[in-house]
């Protein structure tokens, strides 16, 4: 075991160059300096691509359904912004690597759960002031989700991946409306209401970025 840090970019590189391939998962989620933990993240990702350039070895690299178009219903042809308007980079990141001969594919992972957490659902929960679950208007926004057991296969075969090209493995299951995931977890024993305006952003937090945006992808 290799154990490094984001911002220790010299042990990433001493890591991935010892590596038969490199997964790339983690992503610091202090979502107050978002743009700040993007550029921690970019950071990380070209040092790693550094060590692996010309190697042929998989470098896969994580993103999320969420950014990929908000507002829009995304699909796997689609690319994600880089213009500054979204401040996680990983995925133009592993794509600018690819010209320059690393291996790199990418994995959106959306709302990844099991029987006991869901994703950004609990985390709406667990920082909102009031204790309910909260869609913003009505709730119409699709969110993607998986099971954490079916993610795994996904990074399996994105890894051996072995071409030059830009080449993005969508989430594989279909989205649910945001008023229909809150409601999902009736364990909870939480309300489930609207929010809108100020409203909406007191109760979401740092969070609210997040909370009526799309993330649906296409059914592969």
């Amino acid at each position: 075991m290799h154990r490094g840090d984001l911002e220790d970019l010299e042990s990433l590189r001493a890591g991935a160059a010892k590596s038969d391939g490199v997964i790339q998962h983690a992503f610091g989620h202090d979502f107050s300096k978002f743009k700040e933990m993007g550029q921690i993240d970019r950071r990380a990702i070209e040092a790693i691509g550094l060590a692996l350039t010309g190697s042929q070895r998989p470098f896969v690299v994580t993103s999320g359904t969420l950014l990929v178009k908000p507002g829009q219903m995304a699909t796997e042809d689609m690319a994600v912004a880089d213009d500054g308007s979204i401040p996680r980079v990983s995925e133009p990141t592993a794509l600018s690597l690819i010209p320059k001969g690393v291996c790199a594919s990418i994995v959106r992972l959306p709302q990844v759960h099991d029987r006991d957490k869901a994703g950004l659902v609990l985390s709406h929960r667990d920082r909102a002031p009031a204790r309910c679950l909260a869609y913003v208007g009505e709730g119409r926004n699709r969110w993607s989700e998986v099971h954490r057991l079916d993610v795994a296969p996904v990074y399996r075969l994105a890894s051996r991946k072995r071409r030059l090209e830009r080449d993005i493995t969508p989430s594989l299951k279909k989205g649910c409306a945001s008023r229909h995931c809150r409601g999902h977890w009736p364990g909870l024993k939480l309300p489930v209401v609207s929010k809108s305006g100020d409203d909406a952003a007191k109760h979401f937090g740092v969070l609210s970025i997040f909370a009526g945006w799309t993330g649906q992808p296409q059914a592969l």
